[in-house]
């Protein structure tokens, strides 16, 4: 009986895991080109798909038209799915160590990015109900994925800062999308306060009312949010 709650415990249980083939198969190395490119393009989507996630939740984008949110929302889990899966089959630097070790990768994995990859992804196949309850259930929880997001946003940085001579338009570029995400912020703040004000104080008196209406399309408002969030 000892020696199987020794074998249970958990450092054994992954160390016995190593009998296994898959474990001792090669890693992919991180300086594939193609892998570059894959990274490269997942901080793209993965920033748009954040965009277009906080357009649904909040202005209700896709009120009309339910098929394409069920559409985008079906495609980045599909994705998100190869994404980890390259994560756990690439060989990984941590603190300036190159881990090829399945196994350390798979450690590291778990300890540093798991829960903030797994909790999203499961949500996005919750179901797709626009109750507020809902909503703020199985919706804006997916927004964890951000902290992974933005590691995975500082390794291309330092990467790319080794690489390139002209490294200071990478910080421009930067710069640029920090500036529209604190507009982007702002203006959700904004629009948010105006509905709660306006729907559920019924303030008839609101300095929000005049500048943000609930009616028309949803790019109108927000373009009148973001407009205001810089004036």
């Amino acid at each position: 009986m000892k020696k199987i709650l020794n074998f249970l415990n958990c450092k054994g249980f992954l160390m016995s895991l190593k009998i296994f083939k898959g474990w001792n198969v090669e890693t992919i190395s991180p300086y594939k080109s193609w892998l570059f490119v894959w990274k490269l393009f997942m901080i793209f989507y993965n920033h748009l798909f954040m965009l277009c996630l906080s357009f649904i939740i909040v202005f209700s984008a896709t009120k009309e038209s339910k098929h394409i949110e069920n559409y985008i929302l079906g495609f980045t889990f599909y994705i998100w799915v190869l994404e980890i899966f390259l994560k756990l089959n690439t060989a990984t630097f941590y603190k300036t160590h190159l881990f090829n070790s399945r196994l350390q990768v798979f450690n590291l994995y778990v300890k540093n990015q798991l829960v903030f990859d797994v909790i999203p992804l499961v949500l996005l196949a919750s179901p797709n109900d626009r109750s507020i309850s809902n909503l703020f259930l199985f919706r804006v929880p997916i927004f964890f994925k951000v902290i992974n997001i933005y590691k995975d946003k500082q390794n291309m940085e330092k990467y790319l800062m080794m690489i390139l001579d002209n490294f200071f338009y990478i910080q421009l570029i930067n710069f640029i999308a920090n500036l529209f995400l604190i507009g982007h912020v702002i203006a959700y703040n904004w629009y948010i306060v105006s509905i709660i004000d306006q729907n559920y104080l019924n303030n008839e008196d609101s300095l929000t009312k005049s500048s943000i209406s609930k009616d028309g399309m949803w790019w109108e408002l927000y373009l009148n949010a973001f407009y205001w969030s810089f004036t």
